[in-house]
């Protein structure tokens, strides 16, 4: 798969609390792949820093490994000390949130989430300097908050499509309700989601006949019929320039590389390079990276989870039968239990931050109400 990992914690709703860590992936077919569970007592730096050392003895450490994940202290700092070779790049849509309540009226924000999006640092720039033009001070926000954390074209590893975190937060959506139960109930539920996961997607990849998956035929097709609006020009056995009525852009088939950068940071060809493709006879799909074959889809899903286990290979500590693990000694807190997720620091109105959840409804603005409010009426 692609090595990108997104990252994130959740509550639980039962008796004695705790927080459901998870890690997640997306495989060829752009489906949510988990990674790794773990239940911990809080969302801390600790947990964090042991959740990443079980995750590295399955994924080891390496330059091109991609962590996504909000803003929060102790996830940065873990992966600092366990994966010090990966980058961290932080989720858009909580970048998005914590500027929203400042800077919601400017009508930049689009502006921002294109900025981040952006394929070349070129276009980037271009994006960027009207954000500095219209707020300077947005502008300053978003270079202190490092482009490289947030901005697809200075990443140093390759992220990909996945520039925010929602591949591991539908999981826990979908883990809403099954968050209320013991632990044990609660590790079924997701063992048993994953068991039919993989059924269902083992028996689609084995049906499927094209040499890439479904999604990525999806959206092959989808830029076909931009594709042969463009001039084609053949430089060398490899090399083509493409032009449209006002660019041009250069396109190495052999080395899958278009100036465009689609190419290079998709793995999937982009129009230009679907164009040069096309005009020397040459199915496009044999361009797409391995990761995107219906073959390594398919080997993704090989194997079963299976209802009890593979017992057979698993290796305890030595003193484990000489281990007791209680519940920990908790009172029920009074009051209805909570229901929406805790908020990370320093996103939309969260204790503490600069912006505030509650707003005057006679003036608009936040940290205080209309009987408070010092402005003249009218």
């Amino acid at each position: 798969m692609r090595r990108v990992i997104a990252v994130d914690g959740t509550f639980l709703k039962g008796k004695f609390n705790g927080t459901l860590l998870a890690a997640c992936a997306q495989d060829g077919n752009y489906h949510l792949y988990p990674l790794a569970f773990a239940v911990v007592d809080a969302e801390n730096g600790a947990s964090w820093k042991w959740f990443f050392r079980g995750l590295s003895q399955k994924i080891p450490d390496a330059s091109d490994l991609v962590f996504v994940s909000d803003r929060a202290n102790s996830i940065s700092s873990a992966l600092e000390d366990v994966y010090p070779l990966s980058h961290h790049g932080i989720c858009r849509i909580h970048l998005l949130r914590n500027i929203t309540p400042t800077y919601a009226k400017t009508g930049l924000l689009p502006l921002v989430e294109s900025a981040a999006d952006a394929y070349t640092c070129h276009e980037f720039w271009l994006i960027f300097k009207d954000i500095k033009d219209k707020c300077p001070e947005l502008a300053k926000y978003l270079e202190e908050s490092d482009f490289r954390k947030w901005a697809r074209s200075y990443a140093p590893a390759n992220r990909y499509n996945i520039m925010t975190t929602n591949i591991a937060e539908s999981l826990n959506s979908m883990l809403k309700m099954p968050r209320e139960l013991p632990i044990i109930s609660l590790l079924e539920t997701i063992r048993l989601t994953m068991t039919t996961w993989f059924f269902e997607r083992r028996e689609a990849a084995a049906k499927h006949k094209h040499l890439v998956t479904p999604k990525v035929v999806q959206k092959l097709v989808s830029r076909l019929g931009a594709a042969m609006l463009l001039n084609v020009y053949q430089v060398d056995r490899s090399e083509f320039e493409v032009k449209n009525e006002t660019m041009k852009f250069v396109v190495d088939l052999e080395k899958r590389h278009c100036t465009c950068n689609v190419f290079d940071i998709d793995k999937i060809p982009c129009i230009h390079a679907i164009a040069a493709a096309k005009h020397i006879k040459r199915d496009e799909n044999r361009f797409v990276d391995a990761s995107h074959l219906t073959e390594t889809w398919a080997k993704a899903y090989a194997e079963s989870i299976h209802p009890g286990g593979e017992l057979s290979t698993s290796t305890y500590p030595e003193n484990i039968d000489e281990l007791s693990c209680p519940p920990p000694a908790t009172k029920k807190k009074s009051g209805r239990p909570p229901t929406k997720r805790k908020r990370s620091v320093g996103e939309f109105g969260v204790p503490g931050s600069k912006s505030q959840s509650h707003k005057c409804s006679r003036c608009g603005t936040g940290g205080h109400n209309k009987i408070t409010c010092q402005r003249p009426i009218g």
